[in-house]
């Protein structure tokens, strides 16, 4: 829903172009945001191996295997890479506008949970409320963050109730479920976050086949169970504490064998 709004309500203020319609073969910097995993980028992946080209990179995300590196790199651990950029803009004294603003706030509150996640870090709410000063618009961060569940996903919702199994391991309670649908389901992230929110689950992961690619959403809030890492190997990634993957060519039971063997690697064991 953030993708739609973004790209039917503001891409008008930033000059966005469609990938597939840019001549790169003069280009000679790229700049990602938000992430320096190659799977994340994989419409310009062929750049990273392109000759002296200049890689600026901004992210939050915590250090993963088969990390991109740059030329310039400014990562820091903030709940939100918004927050990272918006206090590199006030160090350049470069103003925002209400619209700018607006956008980078949603990108906080997005990444964050409306700060409840556990990633959230005092920068982000100082920049969140230095966003508001620029006439950041709450309304609008309210429409298209805060999401109640819908009646359509209230389907899924008991699927993923109906279908959820613990598996014990390394003295970790992981809760999985496995569902399919026949077609797309809408905010899945949404959908698995209530779950958790509404179980008071430590750990969550749910696999679901949508029409033909199967989706991996997974919630931690246990250092034993570090999300991203374990969806790395499929293809995927994210924090510690919230990840996804996308997978195809896959069964169900494959996936759901595969991931347990991986969690039986990655969970750290408690007492």
């Amino acid at each position: 829903s953030l993708r739609d709004f973004f790209i039917h309500s503001m891409s008008y203020l930033f000059n966005m172009a469609d990938v597939s319609k840019i001549d790169f073969s003069d280009t000679s910097r790229l700049v990602l945001v938000d992430t320096r995993q190659r799977s994340r980028v994989p419409q310009i992946a062929f750049l990273l191996d392109k000759e002296n080209i200049d890689i600026h990179i901004y992210d939050h995300h915590p250090p993963m295997e088969g990390d991109i590196s740059g030329s310039f790199e400014l990562i820091r651990s903030t709940g939100a890479t918004a927050s990272i950029l918006c206090s590199l803009l006030r160090e350049k004294n470069i103003a925002l506008s209400p619209d700018e603003a607006t956008v980078m706030a949603i990108g906080i509150y997005e990444d964050t949970g409306s700060f409840t996640y556990s990633s959230t870090t005092p920068e982000d709410l100082i920049q969140a409320g230095f966003l508001l000063s620029c006439g950041a618009s709450i309304d609008t961060v309210v429409h298209f963050v805060v999401r109640e569940i819908r009646s359509d996903q209230v389907t899924w919702l008991n699927e993923l109730l109906n279908e959820m199994k613990i598996y014990n391991i390394n003295g970790v309670n992981i809760h999985l479920s496995v569902i399919s649908s026949p077609s797309y389901i809408t905010d899945l992230a949404a959908i698995v976050q209530k779950v958790v929110r509404m179980e008071k689950l430590e750990v969550f992961f749910a696999i679901v086949l949508m029409k033909n690619k199967i989706n991996i959403v997974a919630r931690s809030r246990l250092p034993e169970v570090d999300a991203g890492k374990i969806l790395i190997d499929f293809g995927g990634g994210g924090h510690a504490y919230a990840a996804s993957a996308r997978l195809a060519d896959h069964t169900l039971a494959q996936v759901e064998l595969m991931l347990i063997q991986k969690l039986e690697k990655e969970v750290r064991p408690v007492r």
